[in-house]
C-alpha cells in the first residue's frame, strides 16, 4: 500500500502519470490500470526506464582545460579517498591499503614524463540517423622505455556509466598499457566531459554509444592527422571497457569484425537483465513482473537502446580474443553477467579468457582490481594484446615496476624499488598537485562549468529504494 501510494508522488511528474493517476488507498480501479498491483508494477518500470536512460550527474565531472592526465588521477574520485587534491599521508591513509601514494605518484610522474595529448575526432556514422558527434578524449603515446619493434600497437580504453575519459579506471588503465608500450586512445562518449552533445540527450546504450567507441577505434586505425605515429593495420588496434563501456566494448567489437581483440572488466550482459537484476536488488522479486513493462516502454523509445546489442550481434564468422574480467561480489554488474558472455563466446568458437577475483577497494568491488592487483593487471593487459596482435613476448617481460601498497591481508605486498619510470621524488607533508592550462585540446563542456563535486544526488535509485520499504 505505501509502495503503490508513494509511486503516485514519484510519478507526478513522468509523462505516464496518466497511467497511475488516482492509484491511492481507497480501493477504487486506478485510470488505465487494471488494478493497484498493476500500477505498481507500472510505475516501476517507468521508474527504471528513467533511471535506464538519465543521464548521470557525473559524467562531466573533473572536466575543463587544467584537468589533464598528470594531474588527474591525483584530483579525481577514488575509492576510499573521494576527491583530491590530497597531500601523500593521506592518500596512504584513504588508500586503506588498497592503494597508496606511491603508486598515484608514481602514475603522475609518468604521464608527466611519458607526455600526452588532446584529441578530437568523429563518432562513426550510423545506419539509422543516429547523430555523428565530435568526441573528444586523450592519445597516451607508447612509453620510449617499452620494447617492440615498428609501430607500437594501440588500444581505445571506454570509461562507463557516470564516468568519463578523465576518471581513474580509464587514466589508470592508460597508464599501465602505455607503459607496456601500447599507444592509448581515451574518449569520453557524447554527452560526457568535453564531447559533444546529443541531440536526444538521454542514455542510449546501444542506439549511439558502439559508434562513439568505433569512432575512437576508427581514428585509432586510421590516424588521419599523423598524430598517433602513422595508420595501422585494424589487427592491431584493441578494445578496453569498464562496465557500461564493457558493454558498449563488445557491442562495437560485435558489430566491426575487424576490430582485433577486446577486454571486458565488469561487462553487463545486456540492458534487459540489467533491468531486471536492479529491480530484483532494489525492490525484490515480487516486482520483476515489471521487466517486460520496461522493455516494452524502452522499445517505444525514439533511441533503440538494443539497436546494437552484444548477444544478438556476436556470431560464429569471426572469432578473435576476448578477455572477460569480474569480481565475485560485484553488486552491480553479478557476476552470472560476465559468465554468460564466456559461456556465449565458448559456443561460438571465439578464444576467451576468464579472470576472476574477490578484490576490494573501501567499500568497492569492480573495477577496481587495476587498484589492488596492478602489476597482475598491467602483466595479463600486455600478455593479452600482445598475444592478440602476433607481438613478440618480449614486451611483457621487461616492464619498469609499480609501486603499490599492501592490499586486503589475502594478497602479497609488492614494494616500489629503483623506479625508473619517471625520476621524481614525493615528500609526504603538503604535497598538492599544480593544475595547470593544458597546452592543447582547450575545449569547454557542454555549456557547464565543472567543479569537483561536494555534495550527493538523490537518484532514482535511492527513490526506488525507499518505496520499497
Amino acid at each position: 500500500m505505501y509502495f503503490v501510494r508513494s509511486t503516485v508522488i514519484v510519478m507526478a511528474t513522468s509523462p505516464d502519470y496518466a497511467l497511475v493517476a488516482g492509484a491511492g488507498s481507497n480501493g477504487g480501479k486506478v485510470g488505465a490500470c487494471a488494478s493497484k498491483k498493476k500500477c505498481a508494477l507500472m510505475a516501476v518500470a517507468t521508474i527504471a526506464v528513467t533511471r535506464f536512460t538519465t543521464l548521470p550527474p557525473g559524467r562531466n565531472s573533473v572536466c575543463g582545460p587544467h584537468y589533464t592526465p598528470a594531474n588527474l588521477i591525483g584530483l579525481t574520485w577514488l575509492p576510499g579517498c573521494r576527491w583530491g587534491p590530497h597531500t601523500d599521508a593521506e592518500f596512504d591513509r584513504c588508500g586503506g591499503g588498497c592503494f597508496d601514494s606511491e603508486f598515484i605518484r608514481h602514475i603522475e610522474n609518468f604521464y608527466d614524463t611519458n607526455g600526452w595529448q588532446a584529441v578530437s575526432f568523429q563518432s562513426r556514422n550510423g545506419s539509422r540517423g543516429q547523430d555523428q558527434v565530435e568526441l573528444k578524449g586523450w592519445y597516451i603515446p607508447p612509453s620510449g622505455a617499452a620494447t617492440g619493434n615498428g609501430t607500437a600497437p594501440r588500444v581505445v580504453v571506454q570509461h562507463g556509466w557516470g564516468e568519463n575519459a578523465n576518471k581513474f579506471e580509464a587514466q589508470v588503465t592508460g597508464f599501465m598499457l602505455a607503459s607496456a608500450g601500447f599507444g592509448v586512445i581515451i574518449p569520453s562518449l557524447r554527452d560526457h566531459c568535453l564531447s559533444a552533445a546529443s541531440s536526444h540527450k538521454s542514455l542510449a546504450w546501444g542506439w549511439d554509444y558502439p559508434l562513439d567507441v568505433l569512432g575512437a577505434w576508427d581514428y585509432a586505425v586510421k590516424d588521419p592527422e599523423n598524430k598517433l605515429g602513422g595508420e595501422l593495420p585494424p589487427d592491431q588496434v584493441g578494445m578496453v571497457g569498464f562496465s557500461m563501456g564493457a558493454f558498449l566494448s563488445m557491442g562495437a567489437f560485435a558489430y566491426e569484425d575487424k576490430v582485433a581483440a577486446v577486454w571486458a572488466d565488469s561487462p553487463p550482459y545486456s540492458v534487459k537483465e540489467m533491468v531486471a537484476w536492479t529491480i530484483e536488488q532494489e525492490m525484490g522479486s515480487h516486482f520483476l513482473g515489471a521487466v517486460p513493462l520496461a522493455m516494452e516502454k524502452m522499445a517505444l523509445l525514439d533511441q533503440d537502446v538494443l539497436h546494437i546489442d552484444p548477444e544478438e550481434r556476436l556470431n560464429s564468422s569471426t572469432p578473435r580474443p576476448v578477455m572477460i574480467v569480474y569480481n565475485q561480489n560485484d553488486g552491480i554488474v553479478p557476476n552470472a553477467q560476465p559468465k554468460q558472455y564466456v559461456k556465449l563466446l565458448n559456443d561460438l568458437g571465439f578464444p576467451v579468457e576468464e579472470w576472476s577475483t574477490k578484490t576490494k577497494c573501501d567499500s568497492d568491488f569492480r573495477k577496481i582490481v587495476i587498484l589492488e592487483q596492478p602489476v597482475e593487471y598491467r602483466e595479463r593487459l600486455c600478455n593479452f594484446f600482445t598475444k592478440a596482435f602476433n607481438q613478440s613476448s618480449d614486451r611483457c617481460a621487461s616492464l619498469s615496476p609499480i609501486g603499490t601498497a599492501t592490499t586486503n591481508g589475502t594478497n602479497t605486498t609488492v614494494a616500489m624499488t629503483n623506479v625508473t619510470s619517471g625520476n621524481a621524488t614525493t615528500n609526504d607533508t603538503n604535497t598538492t598537485v599544480a593544475m595547470t592550462n593544458a597546452t592543447s585540446g582547450n575545449a569547454t563542456t557542454n555549456g557547464t562549468t565543472n567543479v569537483l563535486p561536494t555534495t550527493t544526488t538523490t537518484t532514482t535509485t535511492t527513490v526506488i529504494a525507499r518505496l520499497a520499504k
